[in-house]
C-alpha cells in the first residue's frame, strides 16, 4: 500500500507543492504499475501540521523547547 501525502512547502520551501493534476497523474502511474494507492487528505497546511513540517528547523527547535519547559514544570 502506497500512501500519497502531497508535499507541504511550508515557510521555506525546497520546491513547490504539486498540483492536483500532478498528484492524480502520479497516483494513476502507481496504479498502472499494479500498486495499491491511498490518497491521504492534506490537513493542517496553514499551521505547518501537514507533510513538510519536519523540514522546518525553527519549528523543531520551538517544539523541543516547549517539551523541555513542560517537563520541567
Amino acid at each position: 500500500m502506497v500512501n500519497v501525502i502531497p508535499y507541504n512547502p511550508g515557510n521555506v520551501p525546497l520546491t513547490r507543492a504539486p498540483s492536483e493534476d500532478e498528484i492524480d497523474h502520479f497516483i494513476g502511474y502507481l496504479r498502472d504499475e499494479g500498486l495499491p494507492v491511498r490518497r491521504r487528505v492534506t490537513k493542517g497546511r496553514s499551521v505547518m501540521a501537514a507533510c513538510g513540517q519536519l523540514g522546518n528547523v525553527e519549528l523543531r527547535r520551538s517544539a523541543a523547547q516547549r517539551i523541555k519547559l513542560t517537563t520541567l514544570t
